[in-house]
C-alpha cells in the first residue's frame, strides 16, 4: 500500500522549532511521505490581488518564485496538508499567511453555491485534508476560537474532503505534544457555519470617551495589497476618514507595503500610529482573515507598543469588505482585529464588515460631499455614522453594522440578491478572460493536478 503524502507548512516565525519537529516526526512514524517547507527560510512574494491567476495564466500566480509553486504543487499532489503557526491575534503569523493568500490560483473565479453561503468553484477535483496546529503566545480563549473557526474556514474555501484543528501551549511535555499532534491528524472536525461566526463577532469595549480631547488624530492603515491607490479599501475607509476630517480632526492617510521589512518602513508605521488617537483599519478579506501585510504591519505594532512605555488612550476601529455577497465571511478577520487591540492595549472602537466590497467601493462621495444615490446609499449612511461616532469619542455598536449589511437594493429578498450577484459576477470573470485572449476551456486549467 503506498504511503500517504504529507505536506507541513511550517510558519514559525522564530528559531524554535521543537513543535514542527515533533510534528515531523509524527508524522513519519505513521509511515508517510512528509514533505516539510520551513517558511521563514524564503523570501516570498506577497498576493497583489491581481486575480491574473483567474483571467490572464488560469491557476498559476504571476508572482516568479518556484518556492510558492512547488508548494502549490506539493499540496495538490498530497493527501494532508498541515498549517502549523503560532497564533498570532487569533489568526496565522505573517510568515505563513504570505503563502496562504497565494493559495489563489487552486480556485476558479466563478461563485457557487456551497452549504447555503457562496464559495468559489473548485480547480480541482481532489483537494488534501487540511489540519491546523497553532501554537498560543499567551492563555486567551477568545483567540484560540478564533483560530479554530479560521482554519476551518480556510478548509472550506478550499474545498478540504475533512480537516481539523488544535491548540497547544509553547511550553507543554514532549510526551503531550506527540499525543496531541496523533489525535489531530486522525480525527475529523465540524466546518463552523455563520452561526458560529456570528458568535465571534466581537462586541465593543464599554464607550470611550474623554472631555479633554475634542479634535484629534486619525489615522487609517489601507490593508490592500493592490498597487494602485483606489482600492476598495481605500474609499471606504476614507469615506470614514473624511467624515472625521469634517469634524475638524486632523486625519492621515497610510498604506503599509513591503518597507514595512526594513527597518525605516517599521519606524515610520510605528510613529504615526503613535501619533494617532484613532487607528482605523480598513482591508478587503483574503483568504477569510487579514492579508499578508496588514498582519505584518501588526505584529511591527504590537512588537513596538510592547516595548514602549507611557502609552495613552487609543481606539482601533476595523472595515473589512469582501467579494461575496454575505458579509459573515469577514467576521474572523474582525476577530483578529479585535485581538490585536487588546494585545496592544487599545480600546477596540468595533468594526464594520460588508459583502458585495468590488460594487459598494466603487460607489464613493460625489464631488459635493453628498451620499451617493441609489442602492449603496445606505451603506455610506452607516459610514458616516461610524465616523461622527469615533469623532465623538465613543464605540461603533452593532446597529451600524446591521445598517451596513442590508440588501443594496431595497425591498429586494437577500436570496434573489445573492442569486443576481453570482451571475453578474461569473459573467464578469468571463468577459475579462475574454478580453485577455483565454478561453473558457482554459479557465478550467490545473496545473497542478495529479
Amino acid at each position: 500500500m503506498a504511503k500517504k503524502k504529507v505536506v507541513i507548512l511550517d510558519g514559525n516565525d522564530t528559531g524554535c522549532a521543537a513543535g514542527s519537529t515533533v510534528l515531523s516526526q509524527v508524522i513519519q512514524s505513521a509511515s508517510a511521505d512528509v514533505q516539510y517547507f520551513r517558511l521563514r527560510d524564503h523570501n516570498l512574494a506577497h498576493c497583489t490581488g491581481c486575480f491574473k491567476c483567474w483571467i490572464e495564466t488560469p491557476g498559476i500566480c504571476a508572482a516568479h518564485d518556484d518556492v510558492c509553486r512547488d508548494i502549490l504543487h506539493a499540496m495538490m499532489q498530497s493527501d494532508m496538508t498541515v498549517l502549523y503557526t503560532p497564533i498570532t491575534f487569533g489568526g496565522c503569523s505573517s510568515v505563513l499567511k504570505v503563502v496562504i493568500d497565494r493559495f489563489l490560483p487552486l480556485l476558479m473565479p466563478y461563485f457557487m453555491n456551497k452549504k447555503g453561503e457562496t464559495r468559489h468553484v473548485p480547480r480541482y477535483t481532489r483537494f488534501p485534508k487540511l489540519v491546523g496546529i497553532g501554537v498560543r503566545q499567551q492563555g486567551n480563549p477568545y483567540e484560540d476560537s478564533a483560530f479554530k473557526a479560521l482554519i476551518g474556514r480556510i478548509a472550506e474555501n478550499f474545498h478540504a474532503p475533512s480537516f481539523s484543528v488544535e491548540v497547544f501551549d509553547g511550553n507543554e511535555e514532549r510526551l503531550t505534544l506527540i499525543k496531541k499532534v496523533y489525535e489531530v491528524i486522525n480525527r475529523s472536525d465540524s466546518v463552523p457555519d455563520s452561526d458560529t461566526l456570528a458568535g465571534l463577532f466581537p462586541g465593543v469595549d464599554p464607550d470611550f470617551s474623554t472631555t479633554t480631547l475634542n479634535i484629534g488624530n486619525a489615522l487609517l492603515l489601507v490593508g490592500s495589497p493592490k498597487v494602485q491607490n483606489n482600492s476598495n479599501s481605500a474609499l471606504l475607509g476614507g469615506y470614514v476618514l473624511d467624515t472625521m476630517r469634517l469634524a475638524g480632526w486632523n486625519t492621515t492617510m497610510l498604506k503599509p507595503d513591503r518597507s514595512v521589512l526594513q527597518e525605516e518602513g517599521r519606524a515610520a508605521l510605528c510613529a504615526a500610529v503613535d501619533r494617532a488617537d484613532v487607528v482605523i483599519v480598513a482591508f478587503p478579506l483574503y483568504i477569510d482573515t487579514l492579508p499578508y501585510l496588514v498582519v505584518k504591519a501588526m505584529e511591527v505594532i504590537a512588537e513596538h507598543k510592547r516595548k514602549s512605555s507611557g502609552k495613552r488612550p487609543q481606539r482601533l476601529f476595523a472595515l473589512a469588505n469582501n467579494g461575496y455577497p454575505e458579509f459573515h465571511h469577514s467576521i474572523v478577520a474582525l476577530a483578529n482585529c479585535r485581538c490585536f487591540a487588546d494585545r496592544c492595549g487599545m480600546y477596540w472602537a468595533g468594526g464594520l464588515a460588508t459583502g458585495a466590497g468590488e460594487m459598494i467601493g466603487r460607489k464613493h462621495k460625489n464631488g459635493n460631499g453628498q451620499h451617493p444615490e441609489g442602492p449603496v446609499r445606505k451603506v455610506f449612511e452607516a459610514l458616516e455614522d461610524a465616523g461622527e461616532t469615533l469623532a465623538r469619542g465613543n464605540t461603533v455598536q452593532y446597529e451600524t453594522q446591521r445598517r451596513f449589511t442590508r440588501t443594496p437594493i431595497p425591498f429586494m429578498p437577500f436570496v434573489l440578491w445573492r442569486r443576481m450577484f453570482r451571475t453578474a459576477g461569473n459573467k464578469c470573470w468571463d468577459t475579462q478572460a475574454e478580453q485577455n485572449g483565454v478561453t473558457k476551456e482554459e479557465m478550467y486549467a490545473a496545473p497542478y493536478g495529479v
